[in-house]
């Protein structure tokens, strides 16, 4: 797709992913972040978009940590990449989970 792929994609993500987050939220009637970590696990899963593992929040919930796995986008490499493949993905996990702690910190959910 050439150079601008990776911005294209990334910022196609972030949208999405910002779009996406309240949708998920109400669909599985979620009330507290535990209960949007497991909606927006079980949502990727099935759909076969990807598989997120050890999820952790840090302790002021400013920071998430996770393992991708089997994602959409890296199917299709075999053994490891020595650079990021996942660019929409990444883009949307940023958009999905500002969207997720924003709501967490500023309004109810």
């Amino acid at each position: 797709m050439g150079k601008g792929a990776r911005a294209l994609s990334h910022t196609s993500g972030y949208d999405a992913g910002r779009k996406s987050a309240p949708v998920v939220i109400r669909h599985w009637e979620c009330n507290t972040l535990e209960e949007i970590l497991s909606a927006t696990i079980q949502q990727f899963a099935r759909y076969g978009w990807l598989l997120l593992k050890d999820v952790k929040v840090s302790g002021d919930k400013n920071e998430i940590t996770c393992i991708v796995d089997k994602s959409f986008e890296s199917n299709g490499y075999k053994g490891l990449s020595q650079t990021n493949t996942c660019y929409f993905l990444e883009g949307f996990l940023y958009g999905y989970m500002e969207i997720v702690f924003n709501m967490q910190k500023g309004r109810s959910l």
